[in-house]
């Protein structure tokens, strides 16, 4: 285990509303982030690998706009270099072409899991989803965004 990464996660749920003034309808929506206090470049190499309840995505290397996937659901991967820092965001597809639609319900559990080009599991982090209801334009949605401490890091 590296020390770039440190020991604990705060799960945070933020409402976010998807439309005003009925110009467009609510949808369901989830994403995970987790901002880095390292640059970009000490993750080259690193992989990772997301779970949904308990499916998880094989190991897919670090990269912008790259799709971890597995039988049980589709996510997005964007990478933001911010000189000194990285930010991970994960956006899960609903439902779409070649994805499966996912149904959402409290309880859901997200897993988000770095290793390093060494095979060192540098990052572990499991949040159970609380999600946020909205109800626009005659629609209902559900929506959650996790923000990951990035203090969380694998057990010695």
């Amino acid at each position: 285990m590296t020390g770039r990464i440190g020991s604990a996660v705060v799960a945070m749920l933020l409402a976010t509303s998807c439309g005003g003034e009925c110009q467009s309808t609510c949808r369901d929506a989830v994403n995970l982030e987790l901002d880095l206090p390292i640059p970009i470049a000490s993750v080259t190499g690193d992989t990772i690998v997301v779970c949904r309840n308990g499916t998880c995505s094989p190991p897919t290397l670090l990269a912008n706009n790259a799709t971890v996937a597995s039988g049980g659901f589709c996510a997005s991967l964007a990478v933001d270099d911010l000189v000194t820092s990285t930010t991970l965001r994960i956006s899960f597809a609903i439902g779409g072409t070649g994805c499966p639609t996912l149904e959402l319900n409290d309880g859901d559990t997200y897993r988000l899991a770095i290793t390093d080009a060494s095979s060192q599991i540098v990052y572990d982090q499991t949040s159970t989803a609380d999600y946020h209801a909205l109800h626009i334009c005659g629609v209902d949605c559900q929506q959650l965004f996790l923000q990951l401490s990035p203090t969380a890091a694998a057990p010695p």
